[in-house]
């Protein structure tokens, strides 16, 4: 089992903070308080790299569906304008949580 270290990084939001290690290529269930029921909808899910844009009118942000960084088409701090979204553009990952979590959930990457 291997064990990549993630930088130290900024709180996200008033009390969200990410975790230091995660298991990588590691297939069994991974005790990271990021995971919770993504797998239901986001395992083998195929992912593309891109610039964040609203779901649809009216939507101004999202967040990431692991650690909750917030995903908007504006700048801020804080604030990701672009990350790993679903085919849909529903679900995005930031780049921290995809790296840590693509062996385990199975992803796809699709070029855009």
């Amino acid at each position: 089992m291997s064990h990549a270290v993630v930088a130290e990084m900024p709180a996200v939001g008033p009390t969200f903070q990410r975790s230091k290690t995660a298991r990588t290529g590691d297939t069994e269930c991974v005790n990271d308080w990021r995971l919770t029921n993504q797998m239901t909808f986001l395992k083998g899910a195929t992912l593309s790299f891109r610039k964040y844009r609203p779901y649809r009118e009216g939507w101004e942000h999202d967040h990431c569906e692991f650690c909750f960084c917030e995903f908007a088409d504006r700048d801020a701090p804080g604030v990701l304008r672009e990350g790993y979204a679903t085919e849909d553009e529903y679900y995005w990952v930031c780049s921290q949580c995809f790296s840590d979590f693509v062996t385990l959930f199975g992803w796809i990457v699709r070029k855009i």
